[in-house]
């Protein structure tokens, strides 16, 4: 099992804080770092502005980056549909794929080659078995829990 850190752009940290947060992570061994293209609260604006930023200081730091993703990132990155080479130049690494997305959909982004995470705490057999008869490679696939810094999102 592996670990990583939580940063949200556009919220409550400034880029400064959150860039200093990545430095302390990966000090002590941490190479991954969340972070997510959908909240709906973000400043977009502001979340834009800080993606660059932060995917720089992920890659100088040499940590991988997983994002969260919806149907609502790609208003939010002005794409079409999910542009898996524009999102891996950005330094994204993995995609978590929240919502909004069917067994074949995400079979076919396993096929593609991307890693895929799904949401752990939605994770069931039945999906399982719908991703199965869609083929997915389970290879490119993993499940990840993931901290949300809200009041009274936490699993039971």
């Amino acid at each position: 099992m592996n670990n990583g850190i939580s940063i949200y752009l556009g919220l409550d940290n400034s880029i400064e804080e959150n860039l200093a947060l990545m430095a302390q992570a990966k000090a002590v061994g941490v190479n991954r770092v969340f972070t997510s293209l959908h909240i709906p609260e973000t400043d977009k604006n502001m979340l834009k502005q800080e993606l660059k930023v932060f995917c720089n200081r992920a890659k100088e730091l040499n940590m991988e980056i997983i994002s969260d993703v919806s149907p609502a990132t790609l208003e939010l990155l002005e794409m079409e549909d999910l542009q898996l080479e524009k999102l891996q130049a950005k330094g994204i690494n993995t995609l978590r794929l929240d919502y909004g997305y069917s067994p074949a959909e995400i079979a076919d982004l396993t096929k593609a080659g991307v890693s895929i995470q799904l949401n752990a705490s939605t994770c069931n057999e039945a999906l399982l078995e719908a991703l199965a008869k869609e083929k997915v490679n389970f290879a490119h696939l993993e499940a990840l829990h993931n901290f949300y810094p809200k009041v009274g999102t936490g699993l039971e």
